[in-house]
């Protein structure tokens, strides 16, 4: 270091003039030295910027002691991070415990070593950069953070726009075009897609903050089953084009115990569309996907989706992982992912077995209330 200014500044307080002269002298070399021969004065020269990295301080020191010295410093903004080490004559556990709980980072017994003392303060000079560093790269991060759910904002307003005017100017192509029922359906499809797009937008911030665990659950009652034959309404191209067979069952207790239950309803949607999709992408033609709800519990319903074909081994402890995907050429990986986020953001939970003799089941049990 060729000036002063480059060194690390350390406060030596210490109320022996001896003990100041040698510390000043030894650490000279490397530090910036300040030295202070009580409390009040180590306290003021503390808090005069630029302030110490490091502090080194007596504990038996007249009128103020390095306990109290130790509590005022730890009370102000501008010097409760610097670290602390205190440096004692009394061999006594019960004061050496009470400073390390009152914020001290260390301990040097007198009579001092100078190795000792060297290392111990390159130790915490060290520790203390790569905590401000961490500090730094945090702050980083949280406003990369900011930013991404800025642009996430911007994107979903944006998209919005032209996709309203698509369902729009479709639903007046609807009513005024004279079209044939075939492509009146068609059109009719188009639009509930779009306006299915037009929810995942409204909720691709949802699913980002439960993954952030910043997700603000409402559940509200609605009736499951009438979710679960939208989705298979839905996906019922899907199921054409595999040449798969849906079929969904009720069990429940009576048939006037409907199939209510307290959750967020689209996170359902979602959640039961990534699953049956996938059930319906991974059965051979002509196999059966069977989708069974299971009401005859009070606190837990249960809703099982089973298709004939196998999950490979190769994937099946990763099943449920971020972007863990296997022979889809178009697969993200995110589909169970979200679908597991869901269920659990809910309350719930998703499970999955496969063999060969029992073909691939995927369980999803949530509270009812």
């Amino acid at each position: 270091m060729s000036s002063n200014q480059a060194k690390p500044k350390v406060l030596v307080v210490d109320d022996s003039a001896e003990t100041l002269e040698v510390l000043t002298t030894v650490l000279s070399d490397l530090y910036a030295v300040v030295p202070a021969r009580n409390g009040e004065n180590a306290l003021c020269k503390a808090l005069k910027p630029p302030h110490p990295e490091i502090i080194l301080l007596d504990i038996l020191m007249p009128d103020m002691d390095g306990f109290e010295v130790l509590r005022r410093l730890k009370m102000e903004e501008a010097t409760r991070e610097i670290p602390i080490i205190f440096l004692t004559a009394v061999p006594d556990q019960e004061s050496e415990l009470n400073g390390l709980h009152s914020g001290a980072v260390d301990y040097i017994r007198k009579p001092l070593s100078v190795p000792t003392v060297l290392a111990r303060l390159a130790i915490h000079l060290e520790l203390a950069r790569s905590r401000q560093e961490l500090a730094k790269r945090n702050e980083m991060l949280e406003e990369v953070v900011r930013l991404r759910d800025d642009i996430e904002r911007i994107t979903r307003h944006d998209l919005k726009g032209p996709l309203s005017a698509v369902i729009g100017f479709s639903e007046v192509v609807l009513e005024e075009a004279g079209l044939s029922e075939y492509h009146a359906d068609c059109l009719h499809r188009a639009i509930h897609a779009a306006n299915r797009m037009l929810e995942m937008i409204n909720r691709s911030m949802d699913l980002y903050k439960i993954e952030t665990g910043r997700y603000h659950y409402e559940p509200r009652s609605f009736d499951m089953c009438r979710v679960v034959n939208r989705v298979c309404h839905d996906l019922s191209a899907l199921v054409r084009a595999h040449h798969v067979v849906m079929v969904v069952d009720i069990a429940r207790d009576k048939e006037e115990d409907g199939c209510t239950l307290a959750a967020d309803q689209t996170l359902c949607y979602f959640l039961l569309a990534n699953l049956i999709k996938n059930a319906v992408e991974a059965s051979p033609p002509g196999a059966q996907v069977t989708v069974t709800l299971d009401f005859r519990t009070e606190a837990m319903v249960s809703i099982r989706i089973h298709n004939v074909g196998t999950v490979p081994e190769a994937i099946r402890e990763h099943f449920f992982e971020k972007y863990k995907t296997y022979g889809k050429e178009q697969g993200t990986g995110l589909g169970t992912y979200s679908a597991l986020l869901m269920a659990r953001a809910q309350g719930g939970d998703v499970q999955m077995q496969s063999s060969a003799e029992l073909g691939t089941l995927v369980v999803i049990t949530l509270p009812r209330r």
